[in-house]
């Protein structure tokens, strides 16, 4: 919470809150679900966060491809149907007396172009846009053209059809990826049909948070304000200057009732006078002179 004051003379100010949960009054919230920890899944295995704290590394607890293996000597021919649901990768070994026939989905791809950014959120992710599209597409990141070691990998799902245009967005990009990489796609199955070009690295600025600084006693900035002299109560006897700084019903009562009080007062004290103090002094200064002789 930070308060900025508006107006000193007129007690205005100006209350700001930095709040992710913020309930005003009473509006019948008794508790709010703040999510739970990552790293109660089953699936997280691990979770570090890099020192610029732009970056949560999390180790996946379960692994990203299958390893499949078929022991058959049995006719007819023992059909297996595979469902992938997670993974860039399927390693299938069958061992049977005779040829096995393995059929998959045919991929394909003509195009690509895309870019690599990090939001001021620090979200990594990679987007994408493939021309002529189908089935699975499998990506790999290098550093450099020679390809010596793959940095990332990652898998598309375009479609049983053949896509014209696709738009896409792939999240889940390491830290280490902080510039251009050399991006390789190729439909899943079919290497030799690989396509590689240079994808841009575009990063936008950590999002600032201003903090409110300390509370620091000091001079304001209202001259004259606190001022008592001759030319001070000179301007107070102008009329015009009474019902200055009134700006609510409640204080012009207020003001009513305190002028109210003070002419009751000096009404009191004009009668008291008049009626008590001056007689008695009066009746004292007779009673102590002497009679005069006639």
């Amino acid at each position: 919470q930070h308060v900025t004051v508006e107006s000193c003379k007129g007690q205005k100010y100006l209350t700001r809150y930095n709040a992710e949960y913020f309930v005003s009054g009473n509006e019948g919230w008794e508790d709010l679900d703040l999510g739970y920890r990552v790293d109660d899944q089953s699936w997280v295995e691990a979770i570090s966060v890099a020192p610029d704290g732009r970056s949560v590394r999390v180790v996946h607890a379960e692994g990203t491809a299958i390893h499949l293996t078929i022991n058959s000597d049995i006719r007819p021919l023992v059909v297996v149907r595979v469902v992938h649901a997670e993974g860039t990768a399927i390693h299938l070994t069958i061992n049977s007396d005779i040829r096995p026939l393995v059929v998959h989905h045919s991929s394909q791809v003509n195009s690509f172009t895309g870019s690599i950014q990090m939001d001021e959120k620090s979200n990594r992710y990679l987007n994408l846009t493939i021309t002529g599209g189908k089935g699975t597409l499998i990506g790999y990141v290098h550093r450099s053209e020679e390809k010596i070691a793959t940095e990332w990998s990652f898998s598309v799902e375009v479609g049983n059809t053949l896509r014209p245009s696709f738009s896409t967005t792939v999240g889940g990009i390491p830290p280490e990826i902080t510039s251009d990489r050399y991006v390789c796609l190729h439909p899943a199955g079919d290497t030799d049909a690989e396509l590689c070009q240079w994808l841009r690295y575009e990063a936008t600025p950590l999002r600032e948070r201003h903090v409110a600084h300390r509370w620091q006693t000091g001079i304001g900035e209202c001259p004259g304000c606190n001022e008592r002299g001759f030319d001070n109560f000179l301007q107070k006897l102008n009329p015009r200057e009474w019902l200055n700084g009134l700006n609510s019903t409640t204080e012009v009562v207020t003001c009513a009732l305190e002028v109210a009080l003070v002419i009751a007062g000096a009404l009191a004290t004009i009668l008291i006078l008049t009626k008590c103090i001056i007689p008695l002094v009066r009746w004292t200064v007779c009673l102590a002179r002497p009679p005069k002789k006639k």
